[in-house]
């Protein structure tokens, strides 16, 4: 809801139904990011299978998105082990672990593998401490409850 506030009033967010008769079928979140339309959530309440509406849902989006002058579609998820698995040319549907991934390749494109996650610190001090533990530190339980405290105890 708080997306939609924010995004609707500049036309950069865009919600797709499909609808048998009075039933909603399936439905995706989608907003904009410059020349792309990205779908970020998308629903399916699992009726009507043999009539495909997810199919239908996502070629509506892309076709939209196309009218609307977008360059890209962005489908935003695919399960991490099964992209590294395209990525090394393997594109068998049964190896995949998620049959998203499946559904998602079969609509052509190219995947596009995220660079790993890095952090940089530019003081000198800060940087000593990371090297130090700080970086243990920061991801232990013990350090994200107090944090997690000290964050409730600001909003009260």
């Amino acid at each position: 809801q708080h997306l939609w506030t924010e995004l609707a009033p500049s036309n950069r967010v865009r919600l797709f139904v499909v609808r048998k008769g009075n039933e909603m079928v399936c439905s995706a979140f989608a907003f904009t990011i410059s020349d792309t339309l990205r779908v970020w959530k998308v629903g399916w309440s699992g009726a009507f299978k043999e009539e495909c509406p997810n199919y239908l849902l996502w070629w509506h989006a892309m076709r939209w998105a196309k009218t609307q002058g977008f360059k890209q579609f962005d489908f935003v998820w695919v399960d991490a082990h099964d992209a590294e698995l395209v990525a090394r040319g393997e594109t068998n549907a049964a190896a995949f672990r998620d049959g998203t991934t499946a559904f998602k390749l079969s609509f052509g494109g190219r995947l596009l593998l995220l660079p790993p996650v890095q952090c940089r610190f530019f003081h000198p001090l800060s940087r000593l401490a990371h090297r130090l533990g700080g970086g243990r530190l920061l991801a232990s339980r013990l350090f994200q409850r107090a944090l997690s405290r000290y964050w409730r105890s600001k909003g009260n």
